[in-house]
């Protein structure tokens, strides 16, 4: 069984082994691995697009600070009231009501499809995806569940490599935005692909119950 030690030395070997630039601003893991559920399979996967805007924290540094575990203000933003950290609470609470907030501080594993830091989505080059996509694998293959990923060009990234197709697709009642479900029929991967969680969509009462009902079905099945 997979445990959470694993990803600090994980990714200190994909450090190693990636062909990074000699700038790489950005961030791997947006969990503090110390505090949450210590066994894989009790963890919820969460990846977004990348880490955004612009500051000086780096890849390495984020690996290094993994030692001793990343302080609060690195994790969720601050686990504040971000619309990302308010977003996948609304939703994990929606999807499962007997989980409080503790609960669910300790069974999210946050990443992104891609670690490299960009003000904007139009700056993320494919090359930004590949070198990325070596560790994010390995995070979906020893977390062995359905994992979420919000932002539609992460998902579509995903989808294409992982070969996966669409099995269907539910409005979240704004918008045109969607809520959709893959899978790799031969792997029985799983994906649910969300609309990128900045726009606060998941807290909204227009999102239909049915939403979070299907969702669930579709992991539980």
């Amino acid at each position: 069984m997979s445990s959470t030690a694993e990803i600090y030395e994980d990714m200190k070997e994909w450090y190693k082994s990636s062909d990074l630039p000699d700038e790489n601003p950005g961030e791997v893991i947006c969990t503090n691995l110390h505090e949450i559920h210590k066994s894989m399979d009790k963890l919820i996967l969460f990846l977004g697009l990348n880490p955004g805007k612009a500051h000086g924290y780096t890849i390495e540094a984020n690996i290094r600070d993994h030692e001793n575990g990343l302080t609060e203000d690195r994790c969720w933003y601050g686990w504040g009231t971000h619309n990302i950290p308010k977003g996948i609470k609304s939703i994990i609470k929606s999807i499962y009501p007997s989980m409080d907030n503790e609960e669910i501080k300790k069974s999210i594993l946050y990443s992104n499809t891609s670690f490299f830091r960009t003000r904007h989505q139009d700056k993320i080059k494919k090359k930004d995806f590949d070198i990325s996509y070596p560790l994010v694998k390995k995070l979906i293959n020893k977390n062995k569940k359905p994992f979420f990923v919000f932002g539609t060009m992460a998902y579509q990234n995903l989808s294409k490599r992982m070969r996966m197709s669409v099995v269907s697709s539910h409005s979240v009642g704004w918008g045109k935005w969607k809520v959709k479900l893959y899978k790799n029929n031969k792997t029985n991967e799983k994906m649910i692909g969300l609309p990128h969680l900045s726009y606060d969509w998941a807290t909204r009462k227009e999102v239909p119950s049915e939403v979070w009902t299907e969702i669930r079905k579709f992991i539980e099945t």
